[in-house]
């Protein structure tokens, strides 16, 4: 799926991952904040990172599929 179609899963309560991700690694969304598989937000953070955003390439908008 495309990346606009893998955030559409997330905001279903599905947890996605993309080809370049490891086995266990994984997005979620929970009460409208992006986690991943250890729990700590992906977007937004305090610090100013953006991991959403950060994989804006070409390579990140499609091979997304569900977990």
């Amino acid at each position: 799926m495309n990346k606009s179609e893998a955030y559409k899963a997330m905001e279903q309560g599905k947890k996605i991952t993309h080809m370049y991700f490891d086995s266990n690694e994984f997005l979620y969304i929970k009460d409208g904040v992006m986690y991943e598989e250890n729990n700590n937000k992906f977007d937004h953070r305090e610090d100013g990172y953006d991991g959403w955003k950060d994989r804006s390439s070409g390579s990140f908008q499609e091979d997304w599929e569900l977990y």
